[in-house]
């Protein structure tokens, strides 16, 4: 499945449709995703997380920065 993220960290879905429906209907919790392209404001936001020492939020686009 693929997932741009928007300029607020909103997942926005653009390929995987049937995959999706599949781990629907199989109540499944997690999928794999792709992330395809990340609004510039959401990149920036990252860098800054990775600069800082802030604590890290839970989200599936920030689990590479722990």
């Amino acid at each position: 499945m693929t997932v741009d993220v928007g300029r607020n960290g909103e997942l926005l879905h653009v390929d995987g449709i049937h995959r999706l429906t599949v781990a629907k209907l199989l109540d499944l919790n997690e999928i794999p995703v792709v992330f395809l392209i990340r609004h510039k404001e959401w990149t920036e936001y990252r860098e800054k997380l990775c600069e800082g020492d802030e604590p890290i939020p839970d989200h599936p686009d920030l689990r590479d920065l722990k």
